[in-house]
């Protein structure tokens, strides 16, 4: 059919969770949801779907003091390799899996973190994120709103963004 995703996922508990569910909105497939689940945990697994945004991949986020290991741990759990740095709700720097080369996983985060960080804004289109990607050395970055950080993107979500329609229902 010409696709490189999948249109539907299986209802398996290692296969679709909340995380795929929500990949699965964005990228516009349909991900069933394990009938072994509780009523109330599915709820709240259909609830963080829905409320999830349609078109940024929710970011990661620690804070300085944290680990290299804290990180690690967490950072394949999305496919953007990044996590922004907060400390009080305010971004201070971005760290990716390369950060960790070199450094021991007991350094803090703050040690060997990026402080440049540029954020895209909100209101942009995803072809207007690709060409923001296109003119930046950046990878990755956060994306900022109103009310502070709202999700993250890459260039390659960007793009991905542009071509697929997202499937909230």
């Amino acid at each position: 059919i010409g696709t490189t995703f999948p249109v539907v996922v299986a209802n398996m508990n290692d296969v679709s969770g909340s995380r795929m569910a929500e990949t699965m909105a964005r990228r516009g497939g349909l991900a069933v949801l394990s009938q072994d689940i509780p009523l109330t945990v599915l709820e709240g697994k259909i609830e963080r779907v829905k409320n999830a945004h349609p078109v940024f991949d929710t970011a990661l986020t620690l804070g300085p003091d944290s680990t290299i290991n804290e990180a690690m741990a967490i950072i394949d759990k999305r496919a953007h390799d990044g996590i922004v740095v907060v400390d009080d709700s305010e971004i201070v720097g971005i760290v990716t899996s390369a950060n960790f080369v070199g450094n021991s996983g007991f350094s803090k985060l703050h040690e060997v973190m990026n402080y440049d960080v540029e954020a895209i804004e909100e209101g942009l289109s995803p072809e207007e994120m690709f060409n923001w990607f296109q003119g930046s050395r950046h990878h990755y970055a956060p994306v900022m709103g109103k009310v502070g950080l709202v999700g993250a993107m890459t260039k390659k979500s960007a793009l991905s963004r542009s071509v697929d329609a997202p499937a909230l229902d």
